[in-house]
């Protein structure tokens, strides 16, 4: 992505770095489902178009809390998930090599 952005202008790049790793964290992975940045902080990152364009928030938790006693299931949830669609990516590999 920052080669595409940069283009010959190779000063630029500590400028773009913090956007790129922002849309590379942000972009749900279509094999899994979520984001590396929801698997790690159990939400999905707001960005300043989102508040343009009125983009609605999944599950705002009430207050720090809340958020607190939610997160766990969230995670455990995005594991589950992640540990079962797993196996069958590393089945459908192995099938795939055979």
């Amino acid at each position: 992505m920052l080669s595409k952005l940069i283009g010959d202008n190779h000063s630029r790049w500590p400028d773009l770095l913090g956007p790129v790793a922002l849309a590379y964290n942000s972009t749900a992975y279509v094999t899994m489902g979520y984001s590396l940045h929801e698997l790690f902080f159990s939400f999905m990152p707001s960005c300043p178009l989102d508040a343009m364009t009125d983009t609605p928030l999944a599950e705002q938790a009430d207050s720090a809390d809340m958020y607190a006693f939610q997160a766990p299931n969230r995670l455990r949830n995005a594991f589950a998930f992640m540990h079962k669609h797993s196996g069958k990516q590393a089945v459908k590999m192995i099938t795939t090599l055979q």
